[in-house]
């Protein structure tokens, strides 16, 4: 399965991501010898929505979104079984979400985008100062091997209590395979010419879905708006 992030401050950017999951999914379905198994799974998307978790309970500290740490919540709602993706809901998808499950190592915790960026825009898309700190957006996605060892260290207590640094830091693992960087274009910081195999934009800087934001030098909001458009049509 896969989760999104919620946040009722731009509950409309849910919406279009998950469209993009499903429409970029039903797009890239086979004709081949193994169609019938793959053409028949149902992805489940699901929303991560703070206010339907009853066990969340950490208290609000300037955190970017709602969803900053309940993503680590995932391996204990699929019970400790399976695999989970999970996605900030400002990255959409062009190309099938699906083929990232195989850069998943079964004898590790989690898959990541292990970014090594220089340069950071100064603010965030909020207006707050963008602090630079090791393993910055790795979090953003993750596939989760929910009964891995590490990842039954995420119970709700642990995420309640402790610091952004050991949960975004990915200090309760060090069994991380990595998801290869061209999969995800972060918009601002490199181009479709770059990473012409990209299979998803991951809008860090906002977009019109921020009120009251100036979108003028926000790049590929094409494919923002085409999925946008793609429901009221």
């Amino acid at each position: 399965n896969i989760y999104i992030g919620y946040d009722s401050n731009h509950p409309e950017l849910f919406d279009v991501s998950e469209r993009s999951i499903h429409a970029s999914i039903e797009r890239m379905r086979s004709g081949g010898v193994a169609s019938e198994y793959f053409n028949d799974y149902k992805v489940e998307v699901k929303k991560l929505d703070i206010n339907a978790i009853s066990e969340y309970t950490r208290e609000y500290a300037n955190q970017s979104t709602e969803f900053t740490y309940s993503r680590f919540l995932i391996p204990y709602l699929e019970n400790y079984e399976g695999f989970s993706i999970f996605i900030d809901d400002d990255i959409l998808f062009n190309e099938s979400i699906l083929p990232m499950f195989y850069y998943l190592d079964l004898d590790d915790a989690v898959a990541c985008v292990q970014y090594d960026f220089d340069t950071y825009a100064e603010t965030k898309f909020n207006g707050e100062k963008n602090v630079s700190y090791p393993k910055k957006l790795w979090s953003s996605l993750m596939i989760f091997n929910n009964g891995h060892e590490d990842c039954k260290k995420l119970t709700p207590e642990v995420i309640n209590t402790e610091s952004g640094k050991y949960l975004h830091q990915f200090e309760w693992t060090d069994k991380i395979s990595e998801i290869p960087e061209w999969y995800v274009i972060t918009e601002g910081h490199d181009t479709q010419e770059e990473k012409w195999r990209a299979c998803a934009i991951h809008y860090t800087r906002g977009g019109p879905w921020i009120e009251g934001m100036d979108t003028s030098e926000i790049e590929h909001l094409n494919m923002y708006e085409r999925f946008k458009n793609k429901h009221q049509n």
